[in-house]
């Protein structure tokens, strides 16, 4: 009798042991695959913050040690990454510039840019948004028999900033303006009295905080350079 009660004691523990392993095995599964999971969600985050674009903030050249934007995504490496990252950390700028006002006579333009929106409209898109007022000094010279007839005009218009890359932006304006004439009424000469200030342009940059700028619009056919005032 002793002898059975030991063997039925014996198979209880097997048993036990059976049951145990049973109910331990997928556990352990369970918290490799867990493991597993966790690694590969870590190397999914890491690969998107490599993707990631630079924040914005000027950084040091190893070459130079001048300070250099990082306006780009950091593993930039072709046409498909273009338009892509954050724009200059700007707060304002001005722009001087020399041409033809009006696609008549020369003259010269001063204008002075709020970056409204830094981070535009446009999600994943490189673009920025500026309030831009103006200034203009048109020499229409000789008009109906009076001499050194000269105008001035004030403009306000919307420039809407979209950055290629570190060096090109291209940028569009809308707006109006006015101009007052000297000598003569404001209906006397091309461009005077109120006007559409409206066009395009691109930049390049030279320089965290220079870079040359062209305009292509009714009001300005020109370049000159412009100055970013960084914050």
């Amino acid at each position: 009798m002793r002898k059975n009660t030991i063997k039925l004691k014996s198979l209880s523990g097997v048993t036990l042991l059976a049951m145990a392993i049973s109910i331990g095995l997928p556990q352990v599964a369970s918290a490799k695959e867990s493991q597993k999971n966790s690694k590969s969600s870590r190397s999914v985050l890491l690969a998107q913050n490599k993707n990631r674009p630079a924040k914005g903030r000027p950084t040091m050249s190893d070459e130079t040690g001048q300070p250099k934007y990082k306006t780009v995504r950091e593993d930039a490496s072709g046409g498909g990454d273009y338009f892509k990252g954050r724009p200059h950390p700007e707060d304002h700028n001005v722009f001087f510039g020399l041409g033809m006002n009006f696609f008549r006579e020369f003259g010269m333009q001063f204008r002075y840019a709020y970056q409204a929106v830094e981070d535009g409209f446009i999600p994943d898109v490189n673009d920025a948004f500026y309030v831009e007022g103006g200034l203009g000094l048109t020499f229409y010279g000789t008009e109906k028999g009076k001499d050194n007839v000269t105008g001035f005009s004030f403009m306000a218009m919307g420039r809407w900033d979209f950055q290629m890359d570190d060096r090109w932006i291209f940028f569009g304006n809308l707006g109006f303006g006015y101009t007052a004439v000297t000598e003569l009424g404001v209906k006397d000469v091309g461009g005077g009295g109120f006007f559409p200030a409206v066009g395009a342009g691109a930049m390049f940059n030279v320089d965290p905080q220079w870079a040359i700028r062209a305009d292509l619009s009714y009001q300005f056919f020109g370049a000159g350079v412009l100055y970013r005032f960084l914050p």
